[in-house]
């Protein structure tokens, strides 16, 4: 029997930690031995009853436990009880082959003495009886576990004066351990201990002690104190299983421009995924800025990944519509935005631009590493040729024309008139401005 507390159990031969457990990468278990003893060890080297882990593999618990006296009747206080024996009961023991419990051996043979505290096995043993096959004069079957160490002991003593005993266990119909010759009479009692292992899946076994001498005279002896107990150590074992977690990796937060297309892939075999907005599929198209997570669970392991993506705006660059400028006019280009860097067309690197000739030019313009390119032509017309002439002196009457002929051209003289020529008719300054392709010259004379 096995004490627990004041609570009397049979003795417990297996435990059990609990099934196998499977986990995801990073989590942990707890795993717990029996409730109730007093001594633990794991394969970690914890003693506490319950270990948590997140190691994978198997883990064993150890426990043991004292079992305690396993035999009935150990003293013979009940007396002639509890056992089993091939010799006789007799209070008479004069004869081989008989046995009795009691106090004092003087009592059931004249010769035979040495007392002991109280009730002990009292044996006549001897030639007649071993011939007879009287040889097991203790016997006992005891609840064993399987795979455990017991140590099996008792005292003995010889009760006459001749030829001591000798005794060996025996176990299961085989021999265990030495024979032991008991101490001749007068001595102590002497106590006689070995060991001996269960075999794996044994529950039970007979033990007995057997006279293993035949001497005419003597063997004669006493048993006393009989006891099986070992330290009963039991060890389960349970798997975890870590289940790696999915491979989900959306990579470093970006920033690009605006319109810039990004797909995040999440895809891994046999995933799930739960996006920041409830989607479901394994790749999402990035519109805006933001941030963007997903939920991955494979194998019943979920694992998340997140990522910023930011879009910068492209920078507004407008040059104006492509124009047309008359002879010695300039024009200035101006593509100015704030923190911006430039590059024109012949690699200079202001914000404007001075154009005096005709040509294409262009400037690309770059804020926060998003660029614009813009354009414009800029083509010159002549300015119209007009020559009055000199300043004159005519006669009173004598007729004078000026012309100011360009075709294609429109005029405006100094009255307001809108021909090509003009009649001078008396003295004054004339001028006359002309216009073709929107570009105007003036000349004036006297």
């Amino acid at each position: 029997m096995w004490s627990l507390g004041s609570q009397l159990l049979a003795q417990p031969c297996s435990i059990n930690i609990g099934p196998d457990v499977t986990i995801c990468q990073g989590q942990t278990t707890i795993l717990t031995g029996p409730a109730g003893y007093s001594n633990y060890l794991w394969d970690t080297g914890a003693t506490s009853q319950s270990i948590t882990t997140g190691v994978g593999g198997p883990h064993w618990c150890e426990v043991s436990y004292p079992s305690g006296n396993l035999v009935t009747n150990s003293n013979f206080n009940a007396g002639n009880s509890g056992f089993s024996t091939q010799f006789n009961l007799s209070t008479n023991l004069t004869t081989e082959g008989t046995y009795y419990v009691g106090t004092n051996p003087n009592t059931y043979h004249p010769q035979f003495n040495g007392a002991g505290t109280g009730n002990f096995l009292i044996v006549n043993a001897g030639w007649s009886s071993y011939l007879a096959g009287q040889w097991d004069c203790w016997c006992q079957t005891e609840p064993v576990c399987p795979n455990q160490t017991y140590t099996r002991s008792y005292r003995g003593r010889s009760v006459s004066s001749t030829n001591p005993a000798r005794l060996q266990w025996w176990v299961d119909g085989n021999p265990v351990g030495l024979e032991v010759v008991l101490p001749v009479q007068g001595a102590a009692w002497q106590t006689i201990s070995t060991t001996w292992t269960s075999a794996p899946g044994q529950t039970s076994a007979d033990i007995c002690l057997r006279v293993m001498s035949g001497d005419g005279i003597g063997n004669d002896f006493g048993l006393d104190d009989i006891t099986m107990s070992g330290t009963i150590v039991l060890r389960d074992t349970a798997i975890v299983n870590v289940t790696p977690l999915p491979a989900v990796n959306l990579g470093p937060d970006q920033t690009l421009c605006t319109g810039a297309p990004v797909v995040l892939n999440a895809a891994v075999p046999g995933g799930t995924y739960l996006w920041q907005d409830g989607s479901t599929a394994s790749t999402y198209n990035v519109t805006a800025s933001g941030p963007y997570m997903v939920t991955v669970t494979a194998n019943n392991c979920p694992k998340s990944d997140a990522v910023q993506i930011t879009f910068n705006p492209y920078p507004v660059v407008d040059l104006g519509n492509d124009t047309t400028l008359c002879a010695g006019q300039a024009l200035l280009l101006d593509a100015t935005v704030a923190g911006a860097t430039y590059l024109w067309q012949d690699g200079s690197t202001a914000a404007t631009y001075n154009v005096t000739g005709a040509g294409a030019y262009s400037v690309t313009v770059m804020l926060n590493n998003c660029p614009t390119t813009d354009a414009i032509n800029v083509a010159y017309n002549p300015l119209p040729v007009v020559a009055l002439g000199n300043d004159t002196t005519i006669c009173d009457g004598s007729p004078l024309v000026l012309n100011a002929t360009h075709p294609g051209a429109t005029y405006l003289w100094q009255d307001g008139s809108t021909a090509a020529t003009i009649n001078v008719t008396g003295a004054g300054a004339f001028s006359v401005t002309v216009m073709f392709n929107s570009c105007p010259t003036t000349d004036a004379g006297r």
